[in-house]
């Protein structure tokens, strides 16, 4: 039995993706970890301008606690529109409570800092 370039190239071609794919999630976590190292507090006058209802607080603390790597974004858009800083004990327990698995890690850490 012959073994011919064709049989190793897609481990090739496989491994240069994963390299890939490892190199770009390391550079993601470095990016996240320079700004959690210089973190921008906003001011009072900006969180006035963000949605204070109890209402959208209550939808987004029922969000954290299914935090999934696929709901990531959408939730985070979430988090930049709502003033939270009045239920921050309810988001910090609907964190702590949620359900995670393995996938989901990064994106519950992505949201907590």
């Amino acid at each position: 039995m012959e073994h011919s370039e064709d049989h190793e190239k897609p481990d090739d071609e496989q491994s240069a993706a994963r390299l890939e794919e490892f190199r770009k999630s390391m550079e993601a976590k470095m990016a996240l970890r320079q700004s959690n190292l210089k973190p921008e507090r906003p001011d009072s006058s900006f969180l006035r301008t963000l949605d204070s209802s109890i209402k959208r607080n209550t939808a987004v603390i029922k969000k954290l606690k299914h935090i999934n790597d696929e709901q990531r974004e959408g939730l985070m858009d979430d988090l930049r529109s709502v003033n939270l800083s009045k239920f921050v004990s309810e988001a910090v327990g609907a964190i702590c409570d949620a359900k995670l698995k393995t996938v989901d890690i990064q994106a519950a850490v992505q949201v907590y800092f």
